[in-house]
């Protein structure tokens, strides 16, 4: 992953790599863990999304009358040679994100999975037969592709929020353009590499990989042709799509992160409790919208669950995550390290002790890079900007609690709604917990709990819709109802 003077392609329409309308423009990809450019990619502007929208659109009619099983054997075929060149693709992934590699192989494999589940869920779009109220009628629900889909996925999964948004697409029989994050082009570039060996029917997907997302962004909201535009990204974003595609009443499906709460109730197994916390906080250096955020421990065992995780965040390696000990990568750039950085200050002005890390750190003396130091904070309140806002880096927050009833209200006390987690022995106090908090996905003693086959999403500020599961094919289909008269 060397730099060098070759330009990577980044228009992939109507089945070939092709030359975007301004063709000396490129812009650079870099490594978030040295400053180094990767490569340097084919600048798509506005009018290479209108093109390939106007290809994505003249293939959608072949596209849809292909059977589901027909479709089904498309995605098998990515999944497969996605697997079968995991080492490669995650190498990109963490040349470009900075996630350590054994991250990025696991993402590679919950990448493709998305392929293999949407194969054969792509065969279960169930209509209905509805009894009639007449004897001369028949009644049919019947579902069929919504149309065009436009994709705009995010850097910090640059594989798996791809595929989650893309395998759908295809199985329901929508055709597709792709909109990559402008930090991580290279990994949707390698999988449209993969793509295009499979023999996808040319125009079926489309890449177009630019620096200025706003102006695709702009395109795909006002153009008629786009019938579903799948986001994943910040709220303030989704609300501008909300807004500029409301004209033409564009299907949306829109996740825009989360804060999620991590309670630890008095009866939690606490070294269980501290091994879910580490598994949810730090994987991408905290750079996911469902790990754990605000963190909330029950008095009676805040002592003991502190000095365990204290021990666990001082023993992190913080380094390049190509290197195979390092479980700490950098932040991807700038913007995020001083999000990071106010954040802490804020909690310590308003009070708040840190008990390790909290600074700037310059492993292999990489100067050009954003590396922060695991910290975590105690005394920690919702005054506190920690609290208040999604954090994205690698800090541990911790606020304490007493009273059951109080801490429904403390953790649904956020705009956000995406994701809570809970650790306790009680199935009832579980139950309540999953019951009560108004986020789309809860973990009870579960820190991951991101698979292909169940619905992802989230309640309030936090999106529109569901992927995963027979719901994210939902996303891409629309309903017909047939009144037959006999």
């Amino acid at each position: 992953m060397k730099e060098n003077n070759k330009i990577t392609p980044g228009f992939y329409c109507n089945g070939s790599w092709s030359e975007p309308f301004l063709r000396d423009k490129s812009f650079t990809n870099i490594n978030p863990a040295d400053g180094q450019i990767i490569a340097r990619v084919r600048d798509c502007s506005r009018d290479d999304a209108k093109r390939a929208i106007a290809c994505a659109a003249e293939a959608q009619e072949s596209w849809e009358k292909r059977t589901p099983k027909e479709r089904g054997e498309f995605l098998v075929k990515i999944a497969r040679e996605m697997k079968n060149n995991s080492e490669y693709l995650a190498k990109i992934i963490t040349a470009e994100s900075g996630k350590p590699l054994r991250e990025s192989v696991a993402e590679i494999a919950y990448a493709a999975d998305f392929f293999v589940w949407y194969a054969e869920e792509g065969k279960r779009a169930y209509g209905e037969i509805v009894p009639a109220n007449a004897k001369d009628k028949m009644r049919l629900v019947m579902r069929s592709p919504a149309g065009v889909a436009g994709i705009i996925s995010p850097w910090n999964f640059p594989q798996a929020m791809l595929t989650r948004k893309l395998a759908p697409a295809l199985a329901a029989g929508c055709s597709v353009v792709v909109k990559p994050a402008e930090q991580t082009p290279c990994s949707a570039v390698e999988l449209f590499k993969i793509i295009d060996s499979t023999g996808l029917p040319p125009g079926t997907a489309n890449l177009v990989c630019t620096s200025e997302p706003a102006a695709t962004g702009e395109e795909f909201c006002s153009n008629k042709e786009i019938a579903v535009i799948s986001f994943t990204g910040s709220a303030q974003v989704g609300k501008i799509i909300i807004r500029e595609s409301a004209e033409n009443v564009t299907k949306l499906s829109l996740e825009h992160g989360g804060n999620a709460a991590f309670v630890v109730f008095a009866d939690a197994d606490i070294d269980l409790a501290v091994k879910g916390l580490m598994a949810s906080k730090f994987r991408n250096a905290g750079q996911t919208c469902i790990c754990a955020n605000r963190i909330f421990v029950d008095k009676e065992i805040a002592d003991e669950f502190t000095k365990k995780v204290q021990t666990a965040v001082s023993r992190l390696k913080v380094g390049n995550g190509i290197d195979p000990l390092t479980d700490i990568g950098p932040l991807i750039d700038r913007e995020g390290f001083e999000k990071v950085e106010n954040q802490v200050k804020d909690a310590i002005n308003k009070k708040a002790k840190c008990l390790c890390g909290g600074k700037r750190i310059y492993p292999d003396k990489s100067e050009n890079a954003f590396f922060y130091e695991p910290c975590l904070l105690t005394d920690v309140d919702d005054s506190m900007l920690v609290f208040r806002q999604e954090t994205f880096g690698p800090i541990v927050p911790v606020a304490l609690f007493d009273n059951t009833e109080d801490i429904i209200k403390a953790v649904n006390n956020t705009d956000y709604g995406l994701s809570a987690y809970a650790y306790t022995k009680s199935l009832s106090t579980g139950f309540n917990f999953a019951r009560n908090v108004k986020a789309g996905i809860i973990g009870i003693n579960d820190p991951v709990p991101s698979v292909p086959e169940c619905p992802f999403g989230g309640l309030k500020q936090s999106g529109i819709g569901r992927e995963g599961g027979w719901r994210g094919l939902d996303e891409f289909l629309e309903t017909k109802y047939v009144s037959v008269g006999l």
